[in-house]
């Protein structure tokens, strides 16, 4: 099944019963001050010498779960809600942790329950709780179900709760299904929204420079990578976009600085048969080749890179291989690949 790579929210707290303790108040000031080790060992003093309030366990297994320790997250989450049933963001998060451990069908039956329990609630702090499940219900239902109508309709509901401190996230979920889907000018609009929401999410705009790749902008491509990477400069996506963006701008040479930057971030195969082309293009045969190679190494599925090995080697004067090359992108379905037979073949 399809990894789930993009963002679920976290959900915050408030609660009827506060920890009042020594150990409590000290645990919450570490937890604050993202000191989640620390935060554990003195949440795990007020409970074992006070009993543990709802928040203590809470904001344990939120820390546990800032640490990668999803498993014992959940556990801290479910003694929160036997404690506190309508404390919603310890349900929130256990739901969240389920899908970090890619338990999806236990995840969305916990989002399911949320929703039904505590949609006909009226408080603000629950009310924000529930954009916040159906928003993770709407990821699961994209990138698990593959159900991208249900995703559409829970990004939707989401969006038409209000404005709460992750409103960004429905806007920009939905803008990268319009994506998907084809329609570029209402995913401009939600991203648009999403970047005024909040304008510090490196995704998002790296999400809004596809939209503009697909419409054939590539200057707002390149402004908008531009900002992801400064937002957010590890990740080789954003490089191989803004990469992809000069090639077609035939600027060659900063697309291999870009291309660089992101094999050196993640040897990906896509990324050594963009730096290839551009150094094709830019004459360099014999790196072109290292690199389309080694491409092929990574993923012999890719039709651009057999197509791209035989503009290489017919150029190298290895006509036969070439030919070989483009035969095997035209199995692939790459139409390009039948006008170079026809020039370069027959």
């Amino acid at each position: 099944m399809r990894k789930i790579l993009f963002l679920f929210v976290f959900a915050v707290s408030i609660s009827c019963n506060n920890g009042s303790s020594k150990y409590y108040a000290e645990a919450k000031s570490l937890y604050d001050n993202g000191n989640y080790p620390k935060a554990i060992e003195y949440f795990t003093k007020d409970i074992n010498i006070n009993g543990g309030s709802d928040l203590a366990f809470y904001y344990r297994g939120r820390a546990k779960q800032s640490l990668g320790e999803f498993q014992n997250a959940i556990s801290d989450f479910d003694m929160a809600i036997e404690i506190n049933e309508e404390l919603i963001t310890s349900h929130v998060n256990r739901a969240v942790s389920l899908v970090r451990l890619k338990e999806y069908d236990i995840a969305l039956q916990r989002l399911n329950e949320i929703i039904d329990h505590f949609r006909n609630l009226q408080d603000e702090n629950i009310t924000s709780n529930l954009a916040t499940a159906f928003n993770n219900r709407g990821l699961i239902k994209q990138f698990y179900l593959q159900d991208h109508d249900g995703a559409m309709a829970d990004f939707g509901k989401s969006i038409s709760l209000g404005v709460y401190p992750e409103t960004y996230l429905p806007f920009m979920n939905r803008g990268r299904l319009y994506l998907m889907k084809g329609n570029y000018q209402k995913a401009i609009k939600d991203l648009d929204k999403s970047i005024e929401l909040n304008d510090k999410h490196g995704l998002t705009y790296f999400i809004r420079g596809h939209v503009y790749f697909e419409l054939e902008d590539f200057e707002k491509v390149i402004s908008d990578t531009n900002e992801a990477i400064e937002l957010e400069g590890n990740d080789w996506k954003y490089y191989n976009l803004r990469g992809t963006a000069l090639v077609e701008l035939e600027n060659y040479p900063e697309s291999i600085v870009n291309f660089d930057k992101a094999i050196e971030l993640s040897n990906h195969a896509y990324v050594f048969n963009n730096r290839g082309y551009s150094k094709y293009k830019t004459g360099d045969l014999s790196g072109a080749l290292k690199d389309c190679e080694k491409s092929l190494e990574l993923d012999n599925q890719n039709s651009w890179n057999y197509y791209n090995l035989g503009l290489i080697n017919f150029d190298l004067g290895k006509k036969e291989m070439a030919c070989n090359y483009f035969d095997k992108d035209l199995e692939l379905g790459k139409k390009e690949a039948k006008k170079e037979i026809e020039t370069k073949c027959l």
